[in-house]
């Protein structure tokens, strides 16, 4: 279909900091478009600001279009 859902992304902390969440990330994200998926969603905890940050960055957000409330997700359109 035309949303994914990334369950879960965790680099184990001495492993952090060579940009390998960013690959995985990014290779999720080429999965999805190559099987003609439009949406990426992921959940994170709201005290998670780590993986809120990280997220972010890269370019997902977690407010719908013209909206004010934050969501209990982040997504990207693809």
């Amino acid at each position: 279909g035309p949303v994914a859902i990334l369950d879960e992304l965790y680099v184990r902390p001495g492993l952090r900091g060579r940009r390998l969440g960013s690959a995985l990330l990014a290779a999720s994200c080429e999965l999805v478009r190559g099987r003609g998926g439009a949406l990426l969603e992921i959940n994170v905890d709201g005290e998670d600001t780590d993986a809120r940050r990280f997220y972010e960055s890269r370019g997902f957000t977690n407010t719908e279009p013209d909206g004010t409330e934050p969501m209990l997700y982040y997504y990207r359109e693809l």
